[in-house]
C-alpha cells in the first residue's frame, strides 16, 4: 500500500503536494511528498520497507523550524529542501534511526538574500542500530549581504553505520558568472541563472519545478 497519513487522520494518495502547513506525515510504501509553503514544526515516520522523496521549497522572511524524520527497517528517504531567506531562518533538522539498514539523504540548497539561515543538523544512531546510512549536503549561497550558519551534530554509537556530513558556505561563485557572461549574458541575468538553478536542481517533481520557476521569474535579487 502506497499511502501517506498526514495529521495521522487523512490518508493520501502517494504523490502529495501540500500548500498549508502540517504537522505529521507517515509513510506505508512509496511515496513523495511536496511541500510549497513554510513549515512550523513536522514529524515524518517512515516506516518498515517504505521509501519517501521530499521536495520541499519556501521563501522565509522570519521562520523557527523543526523537522524531525525516522526511519524504521530498511527504510529510504530522500529530503530535498530548497529555500530563500529574506531575514531569518532558524532550521533544526533531526534525524533518527528507529531500525536497522536504512538510508536517509538531506539535500539542502538555500539563498541568503539579505537574511540569515541558520542550520543545525542532529543525527543521531543508536548502538543497538546497524548499517544505516545517512548523508547530509548542505549547499548555501550568501548575496546582498546574507549569511549563512550550518551546525552539525552527528551523535554516531556504532561502528556499523555510514555518517557523512558535506557543507559549503560562499558567494554566487564568480567562475561561473564568467563563464556566463563570456556566452553574452549580462551580470544581473547570470546571478539570477545561477541561483536559480541551484535552488531547482535538487527538486525532483515536475510540477512543484514549474511552481518554482513561476515563483522565481518575480523575484529581484
Amino acid at each position: 500500500m502506497n499511502n501517506i497519513i498526514v495529521d495521522n487522520n487523512k490518508l493520501c494518495e502517494d504523490n502529495l503536494y501540500i500548500y498549508q502547513d502540517i504537522k505529521s506525515v507517515e509513510v506505508l510504501g512509496n511515496s513523495t511528498l511536496n511541500i510549497n509553503t513554510n513549515i512550523k514544526e513536522l514529524n515524518i515516520i517512515i516506516r518498515k520497507n517504505a521509501t519517501l522523496t521530499v521536495n520541499y521549497f519556501s521563501i522565509i522572511d522570519k521562520l523557527d523550524s523543526k523537522i524531525t524524520i525516522a526511519c524504521e527497517d530498511n527504510a529510504n528517504v530522500t529530503f530535498n529542501h530548497s529555500f530563500i531567506t529574506k531575514d531569518t531562518y532558524n532550521l533544526n533538522l533531526l534525524t533518527d534511526f528507529f531500525g536497522n539498514n536504512a538510508y536517509l539523504c538531506e539535500n539542502i540548497h538555500g539563498i541568503n538574500d539579505k537574511g540569515t539561515s541558520n542550520i543545525t543538523a542532529d543525527g543521531y544512531v543508536k548502538n543497538t542500530k546497524n548499517d544505516n546510512e545517512l548523508l547530509e549536503n548542505i549547499r548555501l549561497i550568501n548575496i546582498n549581504g546574507g549569511k549563512g550558519v550550518s551546525i552539525p551534530n552527528m551523535l554516531i554509537s556504532t561502528s556499523k553505520v555510514i555518517a557523512n556530513h558535506m557543507v559549503t558556505i560562499s558567494s554566487v561563485p564568480s567562475d561561473e558568472i564568467f563563464y556566463l557572461m563570456a556566452k553574452g549574458i549580462d551580470l544581473e541575468s547570470a546571478r539570477s541563472l545561477i541561483c536559480n538553478g541551484h535552488l531547482t536542481k535538487i527538486i525532483t517533481d515536475d510540477k512543484l519545478l514549474i511552481k518554482i520557476k513561476e515563483i522565481l521569474k518575480m523575484e529581484v535579487r
